[in-house]
């Protein structure tokens, strides 16, 4: 299982089965499952964590980074 907070809210994905999402600042007992209700950033960042491990603000990071030591030819 894999769970992500950002925002105020908190997105849990499992192995198997439906994942869950919470309104923290309204439910910080995780008690109502919003269900599909969750901001779709929220799971494109969860992807971005599985994929890149870390967070998705530095792994936009390293890939800006990237781009800019290729532009004054560090790297190819």
């Amino acid at each position: 299982d894999h769970a992500l907070r950002v925002g105020g809210f908190k997105r849990i994905r499992h192995e198997e089965g439906e994942p869950e999402c919470y309104d923290l600042s309204a439910d910080p007992g995780e008690l109502s499952d919003l269900g599909t209700a969750c901001p779709e950033e929220l799971e494109g960042q969860l992807e971005a964590v599985l994929e890149y491990g870390t967070d998705p603000q530095a792994a936009a990071t390293d890939a800006e980074s990237q781009n800019a030591l290729e532009a004054l030819g560090y790297i190819e």
